[in-house]
C-alpha cells in the first residue's frame, strides 16, 4: 500500500487515492440534477415539451398527423434549452465561487471538467430519449384522434436529425462556458452571437456567409445528405464550437483559482 511521510517525523499513513473519473462524473451529474438551474431547465425541456406535443394533439384537424411535424417544434425547444446545461456545468465553479474547493481535492482540471462536459451530454441524452418517447405517444394519440392515423415517414432520418442538432448545440453551449466563465454573459453570447451573425452575414461576406454559418451547418448535417458542402460545415463548426472549447478549456486548466 502507498504511504506517505507526515512532517519528516517517520510517521506514515496511507496515501489519499486520486478521485476516480466514475466518482467525479457522478459528482457532476449531482451538481446538474441537484440545483435549482439544473432542475429548472430539466423540467422546462421536458414540460414544454409536453406542452407542445398537446397543442398539437389537440389541433389535429388544423396540421399533418406525421412524427415530422410533431418532433421538429420538440426538437426546436431542446435545441434552445438543453445547451444552457451544458453552460451552467463549465461556468458553475467560477460564477459559485467554489473552484478552490473542486480543484483542491481534485487538482487535475481536466479530468473534471471532462466529467462536466459528460454530465451534461448524458443528461441532455436522457431528456431527449424522454421526449423522443413522447413523440411517439402524442403522434400515435394524434393519429386516433384524428380517424387517419398517423404517418413514421423518414422516421430515421427526423431521429437523426434531432440527434444531430440537439447535442451539437450541447457541445457549442458547453464550449462557451469553457471560453466565458460568467454564467450570464455566456448565455448571452451564446444566444445573440450567432444569431446575430446569421442574420448579418449575408448582408457582409453575400454568398461566403454559409462558411460560418452554423445553424445551416447543422441543417445540412440533419438533412437527407449531410455530406453536402462538408467544407463548409467543417468550418463553421470550427468555428463556432471547437475553438471556443479549445480555447476555454486552455483558459480553464491556467485560470488562477482564487
Amino acid at each position: 500500500m502507498n504511504t506517505t511521510m507526515i512532517n519528516g517525523t517517520g510517521i506514515e499513513r496511507p496515501a489519499i487515492a486520486a478521485q476516480s473519473f466514475p466518482t467525479l462524473l457522478r459528482v457532476e451529474l449531482r451538481k446538474l440534477i441537484d440545483t435549482r438551474s439544473g432542475k429548472l431547465l430539466l423540467a422546462a425541456a421536458v414540460g414544454l415539451a409536453a406542452a407542445l406535443l398537446t397543442w398539437k394533439v389537440t389541433h389535429t384537424g388544423d396540421i399533418d398527423v406525421t412524427f415530422g411535424s410533431y418532433n421538429r417544434s420538440v426538437t426546436a425547444s431542446l435545441a434552445f434549452i438543453l445547451p444552457i446545461l451544458g453552460l451552467l456545468a463549465m461556468t458553475s465553479e467560477w460564477t459559485q465561487r467554489t473552484a478552490l474547493t473542486t480543484f483542491t481535492m481534485s487538482p487535475r482540471r481536466l479530468r473534471v471538467f471532462g466529467a462536466k462536459f459528460l454530465a451534461a451530454f448524458l443528461l441532455s441524452g436522457a431528456v431527449l430519449v424522454c421526449t423522443t418517447i413522447m413523440t411517439f405517444g402524442a403522434t400515435a394519440l394524434g393519429g386516433a384522434i384524428s380517424g387517419t392515423g398517423a404517418s413514421y415517414a423518414h422516421l430515421g432520418l427526423e431521429l437523426r436529425s434531432t440527434i444531430v442538432i440537439t447535442l451539437l448545440q450541447v457541445i457549442m453551449g458547453a464550449a462557451f462556458g469553457a471560453l466565458i466563465p460568467v454564467t450570464a454573459v455566456a448565455l448571452g453570447a451564446f444566444i445573440v452571437a450567432p444569431t446575430v451573425w446569421a442574420a448579418a452575414a449575408p448582408e457582409l461576406l453575400k454568398g461566403n456567409s454559409r462558411w460560418l454559418d452554423v445553424f445551416e451547418a447543422y441543417d445540412r448535417l440533419g438533412s437527407a445528405h449531410p455530406g453536402r458542402h462538408v467544407a463548409q460545415t467543417v468550418t463553421a463548426i470550427t468555428a463556432w464550437v471547437i475553438v471556443p472549447a479549445a480555447i476555454g478549456l486552455y483558459r480553464s486548466l491556467r485560470r488562477e483559482v482564487k
